[in-house]
């Protein structure tokens, strides 16, 4: 018996720390503590919700940056050549070779990421190293060529390989250098960054012009996806490009946000698990605003805002449906109507159920005398001697 207590007792404490150590993630999950609020109603309070740490929705931009797991891949491709070094060491070529044509797959399919050429062109030396080293002198000149074209200041020291790879890695670059320019149009989107090997080199539209050879070539434009793709100029005029960049998850969560007629917690959650941030949704009238704060995780209970305050942690769903409900009521309720505030319901008002307490004592008092029993009548025969007399 005594075990099963101390049982449930340890099962308790251990739940409740996972119940706190979950909410404080929950709280930190957001990129940002700083939210963007959706403001509905008068903007007078748009000052003081910026003063507590909101920022509004128009403020709210987002440039072309680089999701971390496609930067991973490059960490990973970094450890793959590596990797082949190590093999080529112990004169395992086969399998040197196997990783580097992974690594190179890798960072093709990342094209997207800034730096990917100067990764590419690293690859394709060391993959240029490896074949000379297994006497595959064909490979070897192609990957000396294109380690050039991607990265012309990219050349192998004296301490690398053998002087014979040296040479002919600098004969490679040097044919590299000599070969006939390619023009490789670019129509479209309009107004949308260009670089060539990491080199941006103007707007769309463009002609881009470069060594006839194997490029990496990126666009980027404010609030879309960049785009990235390995490709071989040709000598001449190629066909013209046009590429259509897909919004960012961010941005289109950002216009669902401003498009949202009502706060529904569910989809504001969503929102602020794609846009990083915090949201706060608010309600205002001149004199009153009700504040709904939602992460990741869920809402927060609503909060009407007298004195802004944290909304604590998040609460189940169908209490903040509720309460927001009730309290979007309470915002247009005015002082001076004999009815209480549209939310607090008649079972919640306190004068009534102290009535009601003091008529059930009153009543328990009434029956407990009613009932009480009668006390027993006896009847005292006292005889007095004198009358017997």
């Amino acid at each position: 018996m005594g075990e099963g207590i101390v049982r449930a007792v340890w099962f308790r404490a251990v739940a409740a720390c996972v119940f706190a150590f979950a909410s404080v993630s929950a709280r930190a999950q957001p990129t940002e503590r700083a939210a963007v609020y959706r403001l509905n109603g008068s903007a007078e309070w748009a000052g003081r919700i910026e003063s507590a740490g909101g920022r509004p929705l128009s403020a709210l931009r987002y440039s072309s940056g680089v999701h971390r797991d496609r930067l991973l891949a490059l960490h990973r491709a970094e450890d793959l050549v590596r990797d082949a070094r190590r093999a080529a060491g112990r004169f395992d070529e086969a399998g040197a070779l196997r990783r580097l044509v992974e690594a190179r797959g890798l960072v093709e399919t990342h094209a997207d990421v800034p730096g990917s050429s100067q990764w590419l062109a690293e690859v394709e030396l060391t993959l240029g190293l490896v074949a000379a080293q297994a006497g595959l002198d064909a490979i070897a000149d192609e990957s000396f060529r294109r380690a050039a074209a991607l990265d012309p200041e990219r050349v192998i020291a004296a301490a690398e390989a053998a002087p014979t790879v040296v040479a002919r890695a600098t004969a490679a670059a040097a044919v590299q250098g000599l070969r006939a320019l390619g023009t490789l149009p670019i129509a479209s989107p309009v107004g949308a960054r260009v670089f060539l090997d990491d080199r941006e080199i103007g707007r769309v539209p463009l002609e881009v012009r470069a060594r006839a050879g194997r490029h990496v070539l990126r666009i980027e434009f404010e609030e879309h996806v960049p785009w990235g793709q390995v490709l071989d100029v040709r000598e001449g005029v190629a066909s013209s490009i046009r590429v259509r960049l897909a919004s960012r998850p961010e941005a289109r969560a950002r216009d669902r946000l401003a498009a949202l007629e009502a706060p529904d917690p569910r989809v504001l959650s969503t929102i602020a698990s794609e846009l990083g941030h915090l949201v706060w949704w608010v309600d205002a009238t001149e004199e009153r605003a009700l504040l709904l704060e939602c992460g990741p995780v869920g809402c927060a209970a609503p909060v009407r805002l007298g004195a802004f305050r944290d909304p604590g942690p998040p609460i189940p769903e169908a209490r903040v449906r509720a309460q927001l409900r009730h309290g979007r009521a309470w915002m247009h309720w005015r002082p001076g109507v004999v009815d209480p505030p549209p939310g607090v319901v008649w079972w919640k008002r306190w004068p009534l159920w102290v009535g009601v307490g003091a008529a059930v004592a009153a009543g328990a008092v009434g029956v407990g005398v009613a009932l009480r029993p009668e006390p027993d009548r006896q009847r005292v025969l006292i005889v007095d001697t004198a009358d017997l007399l």
